[in-house]
């Protein structure tokens, strides 16, 4: 996670908030972003995040729609 991401969490009160994050990557991968998110922005309920590679593929267009549906 970028460094100003990470200080912008803890600086910032998120109690009964909801983040719900997507990253890009150039091939660091998403690793463990929701659970790292949840552990800096306190009070915050982290849903499932969205990972891409790159400018994603044919098939992100579709993956970015289902993943938003299953947030509902």
């Amino acid at each position: 996670m970028a460094p100003p991401v990470m200080t912008f969490l803890v600086q910032n009160n998120f109690e009964g908030k909801t983040i719900v994050p997507f990253v890009t990557h150039g091939g660091g991968g998403g690793y463990t972003i929701d659970k790292d998110m949840e552990k800096l922005a306190k009070g915050a309920k982290v849903l499932s995040s969205f990972v891409v590679y790159e400018r994603g593929n044919s098939q992100t267009d579709d993956e970015i729609t289902k993943w938003l549906d299953n947030l509902k």
